[in-house]
């Protein structure tokens, strides 16, 4: 929430937002609506997020496929694979939450610079 109220203002055009299964409260949504005007949308896997579940006694469990791909993820896992190519960020090293963040903002940074180039990363 708070990456998102400071970045707003610099992104007058941001409409939509995909988000992971934590973010399922209503209250961050109406907060996210009516607060920052961002359309909030999560991306939840095709079992509803729960990889096993309770039944009652004797009834057989719900069938809940082992791989399925989910909609939008590729995004987020595609990223976190370009930020994993560069050491400081493979782990957290940072002591400092800012430290980190300023890292990744180089780390894309640098990426948006060799694509802009043509050069290999």
């Amino acid at each position: 929430m708070v990456l998102l109220a400071r970045t707003r203002p610099d992104l007058p055009r941001l409409g939509r937002v995909w988000a992971d299964q934590g973010y399922r409260g209503q209250a961050f949504h109406d907060w996210t609506r009516d607060h920052l005007k961002v359309d909030i949308q999560i991306v939840v896997r095709r079992d509803g997020g729960r990889r096993g579940t309770w039944t009652k006694g004797g009834a057989p469990p719900p069938p809940i496929p082992q791989f399925a791909l989910v909609q939008r993820r590729w995004v987020i896992e595609r990223t976190f694979a370009w930020l994993g190519k560069y050491h400081r960020l493979s782990k957290d090293y940072e002591y400092l939450a800012a430290t980190s963040e300023n890292v990744i903002y180089l780390a894309m940074s640098m990426i948006l610079l060799h694509r802009l180039t043509g050069s290999p990363t």
